[in-house]
C-alpha cells in the first residue's frame, strides 16, 4: 500500500511539473529548464528508488536506507512544493492582468553595437588570468586544480574569473544568430580557455552551449516540440560528457588534461567509476528528510534570509546581520565533515531550511518565475539575449538546489543590463 501512494504522488508530481514546463514554454520563459530539470534530476530517477533500499551516494557520505514510510514522504514533499507552486502561478497570472510572455524576442535581432561592451566586460576575464600568473607563475598550468583555484583566489580575480563568463554567456547564441562569426571564434576560445587550460567550472561551458539549444526550441513562433523532445532524450546519453567534464575539471593540470583526451578508453573507464554521479543529488534531499530534524541549525530560515539579504555583500556587513553559507553547513553534515557546497535539488535545500513551512520559498521563487520573464521584455538587442540566458542556465542550477548563488548572478546580470541599456553611443564618437 505503500508504493502505491509513492507512485501516485510521483505521478502526480510528474503530471503537474509537465504542465508548468508547458506553461513556461509557452511564455517563452527561460525557466521551462527548471521544470525539465526538477523532472529528470529527482522526479523520473526516484521511480526506480523502491527496487534498491540501500544507498551509498558518496564515499563520503552515510548509507541511507530506505523504507516505505520514508518513500511517501520523498515523493509528497516534492508533490506539494510543485502543486503550491501551480497555485502561484495561477495567482500571479489573474492579479496581473493576465500579462503573458507570447513571444520570445529572439527574432528580433538587432545589429546592436552594446554587444561590444558585453564583449569588453567578457574579456576583462584575461586580468583574471593575469592576476592568478602574478600569483602562482607557470604553475596555473601545471599544478593549479580547479579546487586549489576556488579556494585562494582573490576577491577580484574570482569575480573576474566567474562573473563575465554567466553574465555574457547569451553572447554565443546573438553572434551566432548575427553571423559574426570571429566574435563567436572568439567567445568561444574564452570559455574553452577558462575550462581546459585554467581548470575552470564547467558551469560556463554549459551556459554558453544552453541557449544555443533553447534557441532552436522556442526562437521561434511555432515551438519546435520534436528538437526539444530529441534534445532531453539525448541528453541521457549525454550524461557522460557531464560526468567527462567534471573529471577533466577536477585533474590537477593542463598537461593531465590533454592526456586523459589523449587516451579515450582510460578516460572512459575513469569518469565511469566517479563518485558523485549527477542522478545522486537527490539522495541528499532524502537524507535531509530522514536526519534534519535531528542535527542543529535546521528549519530555522537561515538560507531564505540570507537570500533575501543577497544585494549585501558578505564584506559590506558590518552589522554581522547576513546568515552564514547554509550550504557549507548541509555539505558537512551530509559528507560527514568535508568541506564544499552543498545543493541538494530545489527540494533538499528548502526542506533543510524551512521543513514543511516552505510557503514564504514558494512564494518568494514563484514570483520570480513568472514575474522576471515579463520584466525583462523591456530589454531588446544583446541586453536581452545576455539576461535572458543567464536566466536560463540558472534555472537548472535553480533546480539543482543552487538558490542564492543563482539569485545573485541574476541581479547582477539585470544590473548589468540596465546600465548596458542606458547607454548611448555612436560608432566612432
Amino acid at each position: 500500500m505503500y508504493l502505491v501512494y509513492f507512485y501516485a504522488f510521483s505521478f502526480f508530481s510528474l503530471l503537474l511539473a509537465s504542465a508548468l514546463a508547458f506553461w513556461d514554454l509557452k511564455r517563452r520563459s527561460p525557466f521551462f529548464v527548471f521544470w525539465i530539470t526538477v523532472i529528470f534530476l529527482v522526479i523520473v530517477p526516484s521511480l526506480l528508488d523502491p527496487i534498491n533500499r540501500v544507498i551509498n551516494p558518496h564515499v563520503f557520505a552515510s548509507t541511507l536506507i530506505i523504507d516505505d514510510q520514508s518513500l511517501i514522504l520523498y515523493s509528497f514533499y516534492p508533490f506539494l512544493i510543485i502543486l503550491t507552486f501551480l497555485f502561484f502561478y495561477l495567482f500571479f497570472y489573474f492579479i496581473s492582468g493576465r500579462k503573458e510572455v507570447v513571444f520570445l524576442k529572439y527574432k528580433n535581432v538587432v545589429d546592436d553595437k552594446k554587444s561590444f561592451i558585453y564583449l569588453f566586460f567578457l574579456m576583462t576575464a584575461v586580468i583574471g588570468f593575469y592576476i592568478f600568473y602574478q600569483q602562482f607563475g607557470f604553475s596555473i598550468l601545471s599544478s593549479l586544480d580547479f579546487t586549489t583555484r576556488r579556494e585562494v583566489s582573490s576577491p577580484l580575480a574570482g569575480f573576474l574569473l566567474f562573473y563575465p563568463f554567466m553574465i555574457c554567456c547569451g553572447l554565443g547564441v546573438y553572434f551566432f544568430i548575427n553571423k559574426y562569426y570571429f566574435r563567436l571564434a572568439l567567445v568561444v576560445f574564452l570559455y574553452l580557455f577558462l575550462y581546459f587550460v585554467f581548470g575552470g567550472s564547467r558551469q560556463p561551458l554549459i551556459a554558453l552551449i544552453l541557449p544555443v539549444i533553447a534557441y532552436y526550441c522556442v526562437g521561434t513562433e511555432k515551438y519546435n516540440y520534436k528538437f526539444l523532445f530529441v534534445t532531453i532524450f539525448a541528453s541521457f546519453f549525454g550524461k557522460f560528457i557531464f560526468d567527462a567534464l567534471i573529471y577533466l575539471r577536477n585533474l590537477p593540470s593542463f598537461d593531465d588534461r590533454i592526456s586523459a583526451l589523449l587516451a579515450p578508453n582510460e578516460l572512459m573507464i575513469s569518469v565511469a567509476n566517479r563518485d558523485g554521479s549527477e542522478e545522486n543529488v537527490r539522495y541528499a534531499f532524502y537524507y535531509f528528510i530522514q536526519n534534519a530534524d535531528n542535527l542543529n541549525g535546521y528549519f530555522t530560515f537561515e538560507y531564505f534570509f540570507r537570500t533575501l539579504l543577497f544585494w549585501l555583500p558578505s564584506s559590506l556587513d558590518i552589522f554581522d546581520i547576513k546568515p552564514q553559507d547554509f550550504e557549507y553547513k548541509m555539505f558537512a553534515d551530509y559528507m560527514n565533515g568535508q568541506e564544499g557546497t552543498m545543493h541538494p535539488t530545489i527540494f533538499g535545500s528548502i526542506y533543510a531550511d524551512s521543513g514543511w513551512f516552505f510557503l514564504p520559498w514558494v512564494i518568494f521563487l514563484s514570483a520570480i518565475f513568472y514575474f522576471l520573464p515579463i520584466y525583462i521584455r523591456r530589454f531588446n538587442g544583446v541586453v536581452f539575449f545576455c539576461i535572458w540566458s543567464t536566466a536560463l542556465f540558472y534555472s537548472f542550477m535553480l533546480a539543482r538546489g543552487s538558490i542564492y548563488a543563482s539569485i545573485v548572478v541574476l541581479a547582477v546580470a539585470i544590473v548589468f543590463g540596465i546600465c548596458v541599456k542606458n547607454i548611448n553611443f555612436k560608432l566612432g564618437k
